[in-house]
């Protein structure tokens, strides 16, 4: 399968041109603290990261430059060489020109001088002369005599089908553009757009969730204000009469104390109303930094639904709507891997081959629709198809094919508990393992990483004529819509999204069925559970009516039973601390108007936990679920991290991605992973260390490690080797193939 790097070329540019500017600013510093060896490291490695990830997306003029710069640097690094204006005017010369090859089209003049530049820079790394590049020289030869005026631009040749070269280097030599032509343009981008880190953002978004918090207390103060205005009105009004005994005098001053308490009243409810205004308008305008449209996501998808379809000899048509709908940054990037699984099980499963879908009356050509729509404060994407749906019967067989219910249970499920089976771990109705279903990986996926991100999946079956997911996904994750109960007098929250609705249940009128109760909701029949139950708590005989709420998990929609419910807010979320990591029911907690703590459960887990209780008393038990092999990734450029990571979730690996050794060192020490990929030069810790690190500490030796790095010289092939590494892969020689069948062999 082609890989499409048009959008990888982009990301590159984009990241390149960000790393030149912080040369820009190293170099300046370096001019006045030339020994000082973490900038000169620094700077070493930048030149580094834009070599590999040039190298990386076929921008081969821009990375043998990079190359020359990085052997100066290095020069500098190892002592060789000192810093001096000579080479640091080089050096500049160098940027200027790398950021005239990142223009679309390249600068014509600079493609003419950037093998003669990248010559010169390699000369100074081996001890040559240091001196600025006579790039007008160059071009006085190029041009035979002339004086310095190159011949004019021929028509570039445009790459053959399947070669990923860029242009650039094919490109002949034009005469240069003045540079004060360029710096408008420049200027223009910079006052347009501002690079803030996400950190940054995300921070602000938390002080923003906290006003949330005092706009509950503010309506809570107004309201006790109102209850003592209350309280003092009636002490006025017995007060008048003659048992009191009070002075014409004291009942004026008691009059003049109920008029100063209705103003306070007033004068809190208009505060309250305009801080709540308020701080509506900054959180939205502080989420409107992180929001993009999603048309940054979906596309990613029209190229491998088209290469899925013709490896299934279907004909599939994608169709994309609502690109313009927006969503957190972060959360785009998680929902990658769902909406990738959804198109695959849409074009294996659901859309026929052409035969069959003629022979059911309709087109050849299958149809399958990627749709974002804003909700308020979410955002419903729908994965649909027009294919042949999903089959009840089938799921029901596949279920007990791999032990995941025994014939009987799978006899008396409902239609709904039945599609619920698909998100199970190691579920799948496919005969045969293919490169794209039957490994028991896909909607398990989907339903964790949404869960993962306070949403919630939604399944629509039309037998014979299609399937629709609609995964309903919080607009950020800063704050969050929850529904506040109480229950055995523990305030408890539970995610908006989630809540379908609220019903009142008469206990004694709700029907068992297969040893469970139910009630029947829009046609639907909806078990119940005690809340209290199911936490552990001691379950009180019910007194009369009791509330239900209804909650979706996993596309179905089951009944806690609560004592009553509190209120609808959005609450920020806190870290449960120490004390209750355990606590696998409860994933945050929340501060309350009134001060109270109010504890959000995790309504998958709840579920769960009562379906446990259940399967206690009959003997149930759960299959172990399948899993996707695990991947840590280290590399602190963002091109090649990003090029790397989209082989790896294309090829079903799971990816956990980082910038730097250190940082891959500590997820190491939270989890386990089946195997590393790192590059050699990285910031805080580097790749040698790094492998060193793992294959040396007991509990990370037997994790294999590959390292890919820009590094081509035998010697730091043998370096890597000796530290442990079970493959070293130079970006040079990069190869799609040749990455997956290097991490084939150890992992398998």
């Amino acid at each position: 399968m082609g890989f499409d790097w048009t959008g990888y070329i982009q990301m590159a540019k984009t990241e390149i041109r960000e790393r030149l500017q912080a040369l820009n600013e190293g170099l300046l510093r370096l001019e006045s603290e030339s020994g000082e060896t973490a900038l000169i490291d620094e700077l070493f490695r930048h030149a580094h990261s834009i070599k590999g990830s040039a190298q990386m997306v076929g921008l081969d003029l821009v990375s043998r430059v990079a190359h020359g710069l990085e052997d100066a640097l290095g020069a500098v690094r190892s002592g060789k060489l000192s810093v001096s204006p000579p080479l640091l005017d080089v050096s500049f010369q160098t940027l200027d020109l790398l950021e005239r090859l990142l223009e679309d089209p390249p600068d014509q003049a600079a493609l003419s001088q950037a093998e003669g530049l990248a010559e010169h820079l390699a000369a100074i790394g081996a001890g040559g002369p240091v001196s600025r590049y006579d790039a007008a020289a160059l071009m006085t030869a190029d041009a035979g005599g002339e004086e310095g005026v190159p011949d004019g631009p021929a028509t570039p040749a445009l790459p053959a089908e399947g070669e990923t070269e860029w242009p650039e280097a094919r490109e002949q030599a034009a005469p240069e553009r003045p540079a004060a032509t360029a710096a408008p343009a420049a200027a223009g981008r910079m006052a347009d757009v501002m690079r803030v880190p996400i950190e940054r953002v995300d921070h602000l978004l938390q002080l923003v969730g906290e006003l949330a918090s005092l706009e509950q207390q503010g309506r809570a103060l107004a309201e006790a204000l109102n209850a003592h205005q209350a309280q003092l009105r009636r002490f006025r009004g017995s007060a008048g009469s003659p048992e009191a005994g009070l002075t014409g005098e004291q009942l004026e001053k008691l009059e003049q104390a109920c008029a100063r308490a209705s103003r306070l009243v007033r004068t809190a409810r208009r505060l309250v109303t305009a801080q709540a205004i308020l701080g509506r308008e900054i959180r939205d305008a502080a989420m409107d930094l992180r929001l993009l449209p999603v048309a940054t996501l979906f596309e990613r998808f029209p190229r491998p639904v088209r290469d899925l379809a013709r490896a299934a000899g279907k004909e599939v048509r994608l169709v994309i709507e609502g690109e313009e709908t927006r969503l957190d940054k972060r959360i785009l990037d998680e929902l990658y891997d769902p909406i990738l699984h959804l198109l695959r099980n849409a074009v294996d499963h659901g859309i026929e081959p052409p035969a069959e879908r003629v022979e059911a009356g309709k087109p050849e050509q299958g149809t399958i629709l990627l749709r974002a729509m804003p909700r308020g404060r979410t955002v419903c994407i729908e994965v649909s198809d027009d294919g042949r749906g999903i089959s009840i019967e089938k799921v029901r067989q596949a279920a007990c094919d791999r032990a995941l219910v025994t014939p009987g249970e799978a006899a008396g499920l409902t239609e709904d508990q039945v599609l619920q089976l698909l998100f199970r771990p190691g579920f799948s109705t496919a005969t045969q393992v293919t490169s794209v279903s039957g490994r028991g990986v896909g909607l398990d996926v989907v339903y964790s990483n949404v869960h993962d991100l306070k949403g919630v999946v939604r399944l629509e079956n039309r037998p014979g004529e299609g399937a629709t997911f609609s995964l309903e996904i919080p607009l950020t994750l800063a704050t969050t819509r929850v529904l506040l109960l109480e229950c055995g007098g523990v305030a408890y929250a539970l995610p908006g999204a989630l809540v379908q609705g609220v019903m009142e249940v008469d206990a004694a009128a709700a029907r068992a069925a297969c040893g469970q109760q139910v009630i029947s909701w829009k046609g639907r029949t909806v078990p119940l559970w005690p809340l209290d139950a199911v936490l552990g708590r001691s379950q009180r005989p019910p007194a009369g009516n009791r509330l239900a709420v209804l909650v979706t998990n996993a596309g179905s929609t089951v009944g806690l039973m609560v004592d009553r419910l509190l209120d609808e807010e959005e609450v920020v979320l806190k870290p449960v601390g120490a004390l209750l990591e355990s606590a696998r029911l409860v994933t945050a907690g929340a501060v309350l108007g009134d001060g109270r703590i109010a504890l959000l459960l995790d309504v998958d887990a709840v579920v769960k936990a009562a379906s446990h209780v259940r399967a206690g008393a009959t003997g149930t038990t759960e299959s172990e679920s399948a899993r996707r092999y695990s991947i840590l990734l280290a590399d602190d450029a963002l091109t090649t991290r990003e090029v790397e990571r989209a082989i790896l979730d294309a090829a079903g690996y799971e990816v956990t991605a980082v910038a730097d050794g250190q940082a891959a060192w500590e997820q190491l020490a939270r989890r386990s992973f089946d195997l590393v990929v790192t590059d050699v030069e990285m910031p805080r810790m580097d790749g040698i260390a790094l492998t060193r690190q793992i294959t040396s500490d007991p509990r990370t030796a037997r994790i294999p490690v590959i390292i890919i790095s820009s590094l081509a010289k035998e010697e730091d092939r043998r370096r890597g080797l000796e530290a442990g590494a079970a493959a070293y892969i130079v970006k040079s020689a990069f190869d799609q193939e040749n990455l997956l069948d290097l991490i084939e062999r150890p992992i398998r």
